[in-house]
């Protein structure tokens, strides 16, 4: 659990719309924030990001329900799905990966 708390993250998955990708920020031992991206929506992911800087800045949590969160995160990264892309928490590369993505 320590590694898990201790992991910073955007995790990229499908969208449930065509030539979207769902974002999950994980940092301070929580999923930060959850935003569906689609190409040019620079915004969701600077939203994304400060959601992430606001936990950071609350500190790790120990609380359990992001126990559990964390639990599920550690599964789908132990094994994960071809469609699973994990990216630095790091504007420009979400961007990058997104844009790649769209063309």
């Amino acid at each position: 659990m320590r590694k898990l708390r201790a992991l910073e993250a955007c995790l990229l998955v499908p969208g449930t719309e065509p030539g979207t990708k769902r974002a999950v920020f994980v940092a301070a031992g929580r999923v930060c924030a959850v935003r569906t991206l689609m190409p040019g929506t620079e915004l969701e992911v600077d939203t994304g990001l400060a959601e992430t800087q606001a936990a950071v800045a609350a500190g790790v949590s120990f609380a359990p329900q992001h126990a559990d969160e964390l639990s599920l995160l550690e599964s789908a990264l132990a094994r994960p799905a071809p469609e699973l892309e994990q990216l630095p928490l790091s504007r420009e590369a979400i961007l990058r990966r997104c844009a790649r993505r769209a063309a």
